[in-house]
């Protein structure tokens, strides 16, 4: 059975109002904050993992799955990657990639 002309059209509207009424006029404040995250977790709850020991790509090969997701980075001619199930504990990676201090954030 086709779809109905207006149906893309209907959709489109109901979408615009959905993000319409989803969306702040400002932002959150710290009592927002305060109020609703620190319920569900409280603030510097996964500590930040700084100067990570790596694997070479030999090791890493054997240690991941092969489907397994990481956060890539390139600088220069340095790479790395930081495996998802490890940010998944710590959301943030202070590192350094070819001479650049960096951050990777999960």
């Amino acid at each position: 059975m086709p779809m109905p002309r207006a149906a893309p059209t209907i959709l489109s509207l109901v979408l615009a109002l959905s993000f319409a009424l989803s969306a702040r006029a400002e932002p959150l404040t710290e009592e927002d904050y305060d109020a609703n995250a620190r319920r569900v977790v409280p603030r510097d709850r996964f500590p930040v993992l700084f100067d990570p020991k790596l694997a070479s790509v030999a090791q890493a090969d054997k240690a991941l799955e092969d489907d397994e997701l990481v956060i890539g980075v390139t600088v220069g001619e340095e790479s790395k990657a930081y495996p998802v199930r490890v940010m998944g504990v710590h959301e943030l990676v202070n590192d350094v990639c070819g001479k650049v201090p960096i951050a990777a954030s999960w």
